[in-house]
């Protein structure tokens, strides 16, 4: 017990016994930050892996969720993300071209989206609004995040949104569960 207690498996409370220690990740809602920032605050290496970065047109759903004209230029950008090597998420993000122009041109696969939008565009995500729900992976999903289907996952439907009110960022996003 003294090794996994030494190893951070379990934890032991005098008086009370020992218990397993609790490992998931907290995200806090007190400020608005991307993956990167928020998993750097847990000690995570976060890279990506770009499966697609084009401009693609707004289509109705895109429309709606973006607050665009039908058929404006929209940043399409499809990631898989890994903590510390490991496939951690999907992201398909959508982006109002007309608010960063060229954005194209940075590789996403070393850069922070959220950062770059930030420091580049001074286009700051200020606030969001999340649908978040489980879900089976699918056969995509599960081959992506290196799951074994039937396979949980956790999914984010998310509209991030500039301090001006603006919407910045649509994105969608499938998480493991574990």
């Amino acid at each position: 017990l003294s090794e996994l207690v030494d190893d951070g498996y379990l934890k032991t409370i005098a008086g009370l016994g020992t218990f397993v220690e609790d490992k998931r990740l907290m995200k806090t809602a007190e400020y608005l930050t991307g993956l990167t920032q928020e998993m750097q605050s847990h000690q995570k290496q976060v890279t990506s892996k770009v499966l697609e970065a084009k401009l693609i047109s707004a289509d109705p759903y895109l429309t709606r969720r973006l607050n665009l004209q039908l058929g404006a230029e929209v940043v399409f950008l499809y990631r898989v993300r890994e903590m510390d090597g490991n496939p951690a998420a999907i992201e398909r993000a959508y982006l109002p071209h007309a608010l960063c122009p060229g954005i194209l041109k940075y590789d996403f696969s070393k850069r922070s989206l959220y950062e770059t939008l930030s420091t580049v565009y001074q286009k700051c995500p200020y606030h969001a609004e999340q649908e978040i729900e489980a879900a089976l992976a699918t056969a995509e999903v599960a081959r992506l995040l290196g799951l074994t289907p039937p396979a949980a996952v956790m999914v984010i439907h998310r509209e991030t949104r500039l301090e001006n009110d603006e919407v910045i960022e649509y994105v969608d996003s499938e998480l493991r569960a574990d």
